[in-house]
């Protein structure tokens, strides 16, 4: 069961990045993406915060290629 969490997780914040991606690089309410983003605390923030829910979620999603390191 909690793996399925962590699939489901994962590749909901995937596709909320991709979506958050192109909507950046398009025009449609560009005004409107650059308002949240700096209601988050702005585009670094925006993007660490969604870097490290990936990072996170990918280790509980894949658990077979995660190891400890020396």
């Amino acid at each position: 069961m909690t793996s399925t969490i962590a699939r489901l997780g994962f590749i909901s914040i995937s596709l909320l990045t991709i979506g958050l991606s192109l909507w950046k690089s398009s025009e449609l309410n560009h005004a409107v993406y650059l308002n949240m983003e700096n209601y988050v605390g702005g585009s670094s923030t925006l993007h660490f915060t969604f870097s490290m829910l990936i990072g996170f979620l990918a280790v509980f999603t894949f658990p077979r290629f995660t190891h400890a390191t020396k």
